[in-house]
């Protein structure tokens, strides 16, 4: 486990208490003889060389949580500074790890490295779309990491951690977010990425993440907010060229065209209501069916 809390920038507050958590839950396991927990404060790329030097391919898990983007992780540059490790060049070194399993990237928008990780061997990645909450970060990894402990698979123990955070949040998926503008604040932050070869957790990962966007559009549609919700399902289907995307992609055409006749006077109110309806009905039948299949 490898943190770096960013002194001179923007503090991560949380980032202390993320590893104490972590480190107490695992110690139970660690206790048992079963694992051993190396935890590394205020981390230094040097550092984590050494590490996976000294302990070479035995190695099962990475955590890092700290500052991230798409391209690289923020660590500490040994005097106190910053220091950015570049993504692709991380990723060639951990393909030369043969005994790692698991990489989760706790920080922002961590995202764009899975690909790359995966590229270079890694079985397993959890990372993130977008900027995410310090807090937020703390308590989704102390439940994944205790659901672990207590004997839940690994897709149960992410499921279960997306799962924590948005009960304490009150079920607002935004509260998970820092600094993102409101209109994309719709979706579990959280990814699991996999590869068949290695966990074969892939189609699992993309079935919750998928049922999870099915629930959300069908609580952003009792919301009147039929457009947010035909965002947050097409966007998603489009990622993984869905056999029914088309559909959903009719719906929304037909949908973002009324509600212009309606801003140019074209359609009269009750035309708009009317055209609305027929939408959101469209909509919620294509969500249902999407489900079936699912469960199916």
């Amino acid at each position: 486990m490898a943190f770096a809390a960013d002194r001179q920038g923007t503090f991560l507050r949380s980032i202390s208490e993320e590893h104490d958590t972590i480190a107490g839950i695992l110690r139970v396991a660690e206790d048992a003889g079963q694992i051993r927990v190396i935890t590394l404060a205020n981390v230094t790329a040097q550092r984590i060389v050494d590490t996976f030097q000294e302990y070479r391919d035995a190695i099962k898990v990475f955590h890092y949580g700290g500052h991230a983007d798409g391209g690289g992780l923020l660590v500490d540059s040994g005097g106190g500074e910053v220091q950015s490790i570049d993504g692709k060049s991380f990723a060639d070194f951990l393909a030369k790890q043969p005994g790692l399993e698991l990489v989760f990237l706790n920080g922002c928008s961590s995202q764009g490295q899975s690909q790359g990780l995966l590229d270079a061997g890694a079985k397993t990645v959890i990372a993130t779309s977008v900027a995410i909450n310090d807090e937020s970060a703390k308590d989704f990894s102390r439940t994944f990491y205790n659901s672990l402990v207590t004997g839940a698979p690994l897709i149960d123990a992410f499921d279960e951690a997306g799962s924590a955070v948005m009960m304490k949040s009150g079920g607002k998926t935004r509260s998970l977010y820092w600094d993102v503008p409101e209109a994309t604040k719709s979706e579990m932050p959280w990814k699991l990425f996999g590869q068949e070869s290695g966990w074969k957790l892939t189609e699992a990962a993309r079935d919750i993440i998928l049922m999870q966007t099915v629930e959300k559009a069908q609580t952003l549609v009792q919301q009147a907010r039929t457009k947010d919700a035909l965002k947050a399902i097409v966007d998603l289907l489009k990622e993984r060229n869905h056999p029914m995307l088309q559909q959903f992609v009719q719906v929304q055409s037909s949908f973002t065209a009324n509600e212009k006749n309606n801003l140019m006077g074209i359609l009269s109110s009750s035309e708009y209501n009317m055209e609305r309806n027929k939408a959101t009905h469209s909509l919620l039948t294509l969500l249902g069916t999407l489900t079936a299949e699912q469960e199916a």
